[in-house]
């Protein structure tokens, strides 16, 4: 990390806090004076505020416009030159609808200028108010062009600048969207500008002892409580003109050492300080037939706060009306997964030197999975015995490497085969500590905390002298069971299941031979796998070998989604439409988007397969049920065969999806052994010094309500692998699929 000196040093400062207002990026971008652009091949999550080229020559000029210094310009070449911009704007109410904006040309021929809204729930744009210029051709100075109709509430408003012609050149400036007279951009706030304070901190000026008595252990465990509930539910600290990770570095030397009492009257006058509520509405009921996981609110029983403290916090959780929005918290409104984007990376900060952000690291760690994790009830731990333990920890850390380990362990008490810790964007897991370069030339499986070699990807590695069906005991004389107890701490795995795929480096080791004892038959070998013999730069895809497709016989026909793309999907359907029996593997991570695809050709109706619980912006720590999940469509012409799905601990995620998916087809069976249950979309969490904290962002269950994650895909078969194998080349659950279909 940067070890550059701290360049700014906070001073400790009263109770007052210092708000600046929030700038709105919307108009700059709008009016053209500061906008980004993105390419084409940009995600849909990489949207948010920028203005998205899909084609042409589009540019901002700075010699012409129509007001301000800058307009949006673009060259006409004889293509279909296209500009997009998306905003989100959640439902709005209004009634009418007003868009509009200036257009300028310059020695076009034969051109096409369109100015378009559109409205959409789901990135399929339906039409809103257009304004166009049809066959011009020549030049013409400013001219404002507009519409208006009636408007219809939606998740996005999409801007589609589209110019077809010849050649020439053409200028946007100035756009206008109104709602019922008032500019889009007073009722939607689009991004959180940073504050000065955010920009320049390099040192949070916390200066504190890292060894902690038990009062400083308590008082720091109900700081980081209180913050963490301000944080996310008070409605100033929401609007985000407030620099919260600042009052927290501000406030760690003032309540540390704090007696009872002084540490409440230190936490109601913050609270006073923040500002008055008493402006905002009434909190509204929420139907509990939506809510799926409700917020934990047992620390308030706490015997440090007062009941004048608890009543003050109450009050705020109950009577308050919060909005849909949170600085700290949001959605990715085109992905529509858990968002923290505005959280500070300090990507100068130093952990090692400066106490302040390890606290910081964890207290925001811990107080996202508090309020914002749909999964936060299946953790096996007790959340607040977590924030108790691993303060001391992260405070006595003295070393990059040792805070980087605290951290991954914190991770792995989520029990979410998604977490992990990274650093620049580099998963920690592959710190050279843990996954060492020499790596065993083969596929293995944990069934039973046993270590079974289930395939080999590499050519060079059927070589070796393992074999498939050979369980390995030992590696470098270290039992499997101390492996995995002294390694799986740095990994988080939603099943044991999953182990081995998580803690890859069981699988590694320092030395050159791995000394590798094995159970083959029932009986005990000693094996020297020498790695030089084998291609080291591959690393084996978590997958079984196969093809794309193939037919296995005449009448069963063998799809490998890790290898199968959803336009492959048309001309194999023709070619197994009639067949018997279709066997799917999903024991891989699907190469393409197939599961609708595929599944309009299996299905005969839309079958309701998964819904999805998000959190509640307004009231954190709640998670309700707001999106269902249907697969296939009204077809007469659907697969008549047999459908078996193959799954197995490398099932994880979008593969697990499917699995679900497939399960309500009425001629399917899925078997195999327990996926790795971890499904929903993955967020990522902003820690000091330019780390991340990934977990799962959204709750997936069954239609009734079932979890699937830590538990797996529902198994209509559970099938391991046998004692005896037939040999290196046969797959005991594809050879099981044939037979079931026959």
């Amino acid at each position: 990390m940067n070890r550059i000196k701290c360049l700014l040093i906070l001073i400790v400062l009263s109770f007052s806090v210092n708000a600046q207002k929030v700038l709105n990026r919307l108009d700059e971008n709008l009016t053209f004076e500061d906008i980004l652009f993105y390419s084409f091949e940009t995600s849909l999550d990489q949207w948010e505020d920028h203005w998205n080229v899909k084609n042409g020559d589009f540019k901002i000029d700075s010699n012409i416009f129509y007001e301000g210094k800058r307009s949006l310009s673009c060259i006409v070449n004889g293509g279909n030159e296209r500009i997009q911009y998306f905003i989100p704007v959640n439902n709005i109410k209004g009634d009418s609808l007003y868009f509009g904006g200036w257009i300028k040309y310059e020695a076009v021929k034969d051109c096409d200028i369109t100015m378009s809204l559109y409205y959409s729930d789901t990135l399929a744009f339906d039409h809103h108010p257009s304004v166009g210029l049809k066959a011009i051709t020549g030049s013409a100075e400013w001219e404002f062009y507009s519409n208006k109709v009636k408007y219809l509430p939606s998740k996005y408003l999409i801007i589609d600048l589209q110019i077809q012609g010849d050649r020439g050149q053409v200028w946007f400036d100035n756009l206008v969207i109104e709602v019922d007279g008032v500019p889009i951009s007073n009722k939607v706030r689009i991004t959180y500008s940073k504050l000065a304070s955010e920009v320049n901190c390099k040192h949070s000026g916390v200066k504190i002892n890292t060894s902690l008595s038990k009062k400083q252990l308590l008082n720091l465990e109900s700081l980081c409580k209180i913050w963490g509930f301000l944080k996310y539910y008070h409605p100033i600290i929401a609007e985000g003109e407030i620099d919260w990770d600042q009052e927290l570095f501000k406030y760690i030397p003032l309540c540390i050492d704090a007696d009872r009492k002084e540490l409440n009257n230190i936490f109601i006058q913050w609270i006073n300080s923040i500002g008055d509520v008493s402006t905002f509405s009434s909190v509204s009921s929420q139907g509990d037939h939506l809510v799926q996981l409700k917020p934990d609110w047992k620390w308030l029983k706490n015997s440090q706060f007062t009941d004048e403290l608890q009543q003050r916090i109450t009050e705020l959780i109950y009577d308050i009306e919060r909005e849909d929005r949170n600085k700290y918290v949001s959605f990715n409104v085109y992905a529509e997964n858990l968002s923290f984007s505005n959280e500070n990376y300090f990507p100068e900060a130093n952990l090692v030197e400066d106490i302040g952000f390890r606290v910081l690291a964890l207290f925001r760690f811990w107080n996202a999975i508090q309020y914002c994790y749909p999964y936060r009830s299946l953790i096996d731990l007790n959340w607040h015995t977590v924030l108790h333990d691993f303060l001391p920890r992260i405070m006595k850390a003295n070393s990059e490497m040792d805070i980087q380990f605290v951290l991954m362990e914190l991770a792995s008490t989520l029990n979410d085969s998604h977490a992990a810790v990274s650093f620049n964007g580099y998963p920690l897991i592959y710190t050279s500590l843990l996954y060492p370069s020499n790596i065993i030339p083969a596929n293995v499986v944990l069934q039973k905390r046993q270590a079974v070699v289930r395939s080999f990807n590499n050519e060079t590695w059927e070589k070796a002298t393992l074999k498939v069906g050979d369980i390995i005991k030992k590696v470098n004389g270290i039992k499997i069971d101390r492996i995995i107890k002294e390694k799986s701490n740095y990994f988080s795995f939603s099943t044991p299941e999953y182990a081995l795929n998580r803690i890859y480096p069981l699988l590694t080791s320092l030395t050159n031979p791995i000394q590798l004892t094995v159970l083959r038959n029932g009986q005990k070998l000693k094996l020297d796998i020498d790695i030089n013999s084998f291609d080291k730069n591959y690393k084996p895809p978590l997958k079984t070998a196969g093809e794309g497709f193939k037919f296995v016989s005449d009448s069963i026909a063998y799809i490998y989604l890790a290898e199968l793309s959803k336009d492959d999907i048309p001309t194999i359907y023709d070619k197994i439409k009639h067949t018997k029996g279709l066997i799917i593997d999903i024991r891989c991570y699907p190469k393409d988007t197939v599961r609708n695809v595929l599944s309009d050709y299996l299905f005969p109706n839309p079958r309701l397969f998964a819904k999805e619980t998000r959190l509640e912006i307004k009231n954190p720590g709640t998670f309700t049920f707001q999106k269902e999940y249907v697969v296939g469509k009204n077809n007469l012409d659907y697969y008549k065969g047999k459908v078996i799905v193959l799954v197995d601990n490398n099932t994880i995620s979008q593969s697990e999806f499917i699995a679900m998916a497939l399960k309500q087809l009425p001629n399917s069976i899925i078997i195999g052994s327990r996926t790795a249950g971890a499904n929903g979309s993955i967020t990522f969490l902003p820690l000091p010094g330019n780390m991340e904290m990934i977990f799962t962002g959204n709750g997936i269950f069954y239609p009734n309500g079932e979890v699937m994650q830590r538990k797996g895909v529902l198994l209509d078969k559970t099938i391991l692998i046998p004692k005896k194998m037939e040999g290196n080349d046969s797959d005991y659950l594809l050879l099981e699929a044939i037979s079931l279909i026959k």
